[in-house]
């Protein structure tokens, strides 16, 4: 019955507490540093029942479920926003089990608080209690909750347990109200600026539509201060090599899909003409060796000419014969690679910058 009395008690503070902070001001912790408090309570004890009070010669028990009264005052100094110090003083009147009358005494004593939010708080401290003849040392928790009316009253309910090295345990329930001296310097609300003009930029490079010149650029493409995509100067080149059999001109099948891609690139870069370079390995005459590189890559132009399509006025061949090697020696391998024609062809484009 005693928990469930202190429970009813302590809800019921709450829920005042959350009436008045409907109508709460905007006060936070850090409004609070430095300030003096003064405030008045007014709750009910729960005294242990195994205190023995002593009355007109007779020895009684305080009756349970916060059957004492208990008013007080309390004076307190927020040393930072999260910490503050106070201390109090209660007056006690405590009704007695087969009696008529009351014990009376007072409960004082000091906390030190901390303030988990701008609401919420909790304490410990240590408090000096009596009743009558009786009078015991108490360490006290405290949770408590606090709501600004105004920039300078707190409405504020608490609950909090004492205990002695008696093994008394005492139950406390009330609420109050706060008024903190001075008062946090108000800051200066400072003008709004005048709402910025309403910029449209359809194709998000960056330059309002009003100056952008060149609508519809891509998003990942660089732009220019109208709005125009910035190109940058690349170069690409394109390499053939064919190689052939021995004291042979005739191209291989293998080599075609090669020859397709120069023909690719020419036809990209229609301003590209292509000169095509015919070498021999080093058997037989220099003569002979001459004739046979310049078949050699006429064989190919021809190809490039008849199976893909460039005209042959875009096409001249020479042939170098034995005289520029691509590898020297007289070895199998090294003569196999110097069977061979050779054409190289490079063209600068424009391609867009990216981000």
């Amino acid at each position: 019955m005693k928990k469930v009395s202190a429970f009813r008690l302590s809800a019921a503070a709450t829920l005042m507490a959350f009436a008045f902070a409907s109508q709460a001001a905007d006060v936070s912790k850090d409004d609070l540093a430095g300030r003096v408090y003064l405030g008045g309570h007014i709750g009910a004890m729960d005294l242990d029942s195994d205190r023995m009070i002593e009355k007109h010669g007779g020895i009684y028990e305080p009756k349970q479920d916060f059957k004492t009264f208990v008013p007080g005052l309390e004076l307190g100094y927020r040393i930072s926003p999260l910490w503050e110090v106070r201390g109090y003083y209660d007056y006690l009147q405590a009704d007695l089990k087969n009696s008529n009358s009351s014990g009376y005494g007072e409960s004082y004593g000091a906390d030190v608080l901390f303030n988990i939010t701008d609401h919420f708080y909790t304490g410990l401290g240590i408090n000096r209690t009596k009743v009558e003849n009786l009078s015991d040392t108490f360490a006290r928790l405290t949770l408590g909750y606090r709501t600004f009316l105004t920039d300078n009253l707190a409405f504020r309910t608490e609950v909090a347990a004492q205990q002695d090295d008696s093994n008394f345990t005492d139950y406390v329930a009330n609420v109050g109200f706060q008024y903190f001296f001075g008062g946090a310097p108000k800051q200066e609300v400072a003008p709004k600026p005048a709402p910025a003009p309403v910029v449209v930029d359809s194709d998000g490079d960056g330059v309002p539509d009003d100056r952008d010149a060149c609508p519809g650029t891509p998003a990942n493409y660089k732009v220019d201060e109208r709005g125009c995509t910035k190109y940058e100067t690349q170069t690409v080149t394109e390499k053939l090599l064919v190689n052939f059999d021995t004291n042979s001109a005739n191209v291989k099948p293998q080599y075609f899909s090669e020859i397709e891609r120069v023909a690719k690139f020419m036809k990209d870069f229609p301003q590209l003409d292509v000169v095509i370079e015919g070498h021999t390995d080093d058997t037989g005459a220099a003569s002979y060796n001459l004739k046979l590189s310049e078949r050699r890559a006429k064989a190919v132009g021809d190809v490039l000419a008849s199976q893909f399509g460039i005209d042959k006025s875009r096409i001249k061949t020479v042939g170098y014969g034995e005289s520029q090697p691509a590898v020297e020696g007289t070895s199998k391998e090294a003569r196999a690679a110097n069977r061979r024609i050779e054409a190289k062809l490079s063209a600068t484009k424009r391609v867009p910058d990216t981000k």
